[in-house]
């Protein structure tokens, strides 16, 4: 059976639930320096997201980082500038995923003596289409993107790379923001009044081609939200808009409108969303006391508001708490996407944990989320190994019959995410293999919870 499962794990597709990608017409134009998700494109790109906080995190000083992260250095200038970090930092799995994936695309180890022709390679697989090319490598049949360009991405792939709606753009904007608001709805923002008719805009545009909403306002506030918000005045508003101080309370107020009339335009639409609980990105920021409170907050949420919540990345590092409300309340799933490559022992342990103690329905197993796509690769197949590792060791303890663990593949790599996220996956009948379904050709099927139909 071990066997068996595992060539049915390799040979299932994954429906990626998390991704920050830009658009491949990014990536193919020149890296803009200090960009935010391009700010080079060479093999320091791969490690520059999340595995350059594991470097700064090990003593990466701010110089060498500026060299490291410079669309100018050559490959060898960059390696010099973080071997020190990079010794101390390999054995991370942030580190080790980007092995992974350039060792399976570009066929070498990450050294000195091998990082300019990791660059020419790169180059060479930086073609139009390589985004494609380099999910078919990871077995990634799609994956949402939450974009970190736009605050609705109209993608030119959306059969492979779905967007959410940014509901946190609307949370703490920006002069792009408005920019963008003002173009694609021809409305300026005066009033808040203003600001929830551009988010009613955008639900009535790209509401039915949208893949969910993504609130991750908790790296900035707590997620609890106040069910009757002080009313504030306009000039505060503007002030708030312009970027002025204000006082915490008018802002939380105003904060708490906006999350509350977008949770609200979500339900009506239909529309899952997906909220950052656990870990924060970066190094020297994150308050654990508010991290704490992610899920209970978000519970509250999945009380007010009729539509799927999506508990992100296990609320590491309190995923217990994650277990707990995804058993009880009915409309709260838990994601694994990040969870894997931040802690793959504590991820695999609430996994196995997690199938048995709730409804297999409730998980979703995989979302890189990265901004470059080549790391993609290194990240499922990690999550491949562990999710079968996972269940052999159900089967091994007795939990699990081995036709049981067989046919909750399907359902973990992609089948969940179709019923939660709507019917935009046609994935289940044409791509789980014949003959490694052990159970007497039984398909997995799960009870819609509330999202599209």
């Amino acid at each position: 059976m071990s066997s068996d499962l595992r060539d049915l794990v390799d040979a299932t597709p994954w429906l990626d639930t998390h991704e920050h990608l830009p658009e491949e017409a990014t990536r193919l134009a020149p890296p803009v320096e200090g960009s935010g998700v391009h700010p080079c494109d060479d093999w320091a790109y791969l490690l520059w997201h999340y595995a350059l906080d594991d470097l700064v995190s090990a003593g990466l000083g701010p110089r060498d980082r500026a060299v490291f992260e410079s669309p100018d250095a050559g490959p060898e200038e960059k390696w010099d500038a973080v071997a020190e970090a990079y010794a101390r930092t390999r054995n991370s799995t942030y580190v080790r995923a980007a092995r992974d994936s350039i060792r399976t695309l570009f066929g070498l180890d990450l050294a000195r003596d091998t990082v300019a022709e990791i660059d020419r390679r790169m180059a060479g697989l930086r073609q139009p289409g390589f985004y494609r090319t380099v999910l078919d490598v990871a077995g990634v049949a799609a994956c949402q993107v939450n974009s970190l360009e736009r605050t609705f991405r109209e993608t030119a792939d959306p059969e492979s790379l779905p967007q959410d709606i940014g509901l946190t753009d609307f949370v703490r904007p920006t002069p792009g923001h408005l920019a963008d608001w003002e173009a694609t709805t021809g409305r300026e923002v005066g009033r808040l009044a203003d600001l929830c008719q551009v988010m009613g805009d955008y639900f009535d545009r790209f509401g039915r081609s949208a893949c969910a909403v993504k609130l991750g306002i908790a790296y900035a506030r707590p997620l609890a939200v106040s069910p009757d918000p002080a009313p504030v005045p306009d000039a505060v508003f503007r002030a708030w808009i312009r970027g002025e101080p204000i006082r915490d309370d008018d802002r939380r107020a105003m904060e708490d409108a906006i999350i509350a009339t977008g949770l609200g335009l979500a339900a009506d639409t239909g529309l899952a969303v997906k909220v950052h609980t656990g870990l924060h990105v970066g190094t020297d920021r994150m308050d654990l006391r508010d991290v704490r409170d992610n899920v209970a907050d978000v519970v509250t949420l999945a009380r007010r508001f009729p539509t799927p919540f999506v508990l992100m990345h296990i609320g590491y590092p309190y995923q217990g708490e994650v277990i707990a409300a995804a058993k009880h309340q009915t409309n709260i799933v838990a994601d694994l996407c990040w969870a894997w490559i931040i802690d793959p022992v504590a991820t695999r342990d609430f996994l196995r944990r997690a199938l048995t103690a709730l409804p297999a329905s409730k998980l979703l197993c995989f979302g890189g989320d990265y901004i470059p796509v080549e790391n993609i690769v290194g990240h499922a197949q990690l999550a491949r190994r562990e999710l079968t590792r996972t269940l052999e060791g159900l089967v091994e303890d007795g939990y699990l019959e081995p036709a049981e663990a067989a046919d909750l593949v399907p359902a973990l790599m992609h089948g969940n995410a179709e019923q939660v996220f709507g019917p935009m996956y046609p994935l289940a009948a044409t791509h789980t293999p014949e003959g490694l379904v052990t159970s007497g050709g039984t398909r997995w099927s799960t009870t819609r919870m509330g999202g599209r139909t």
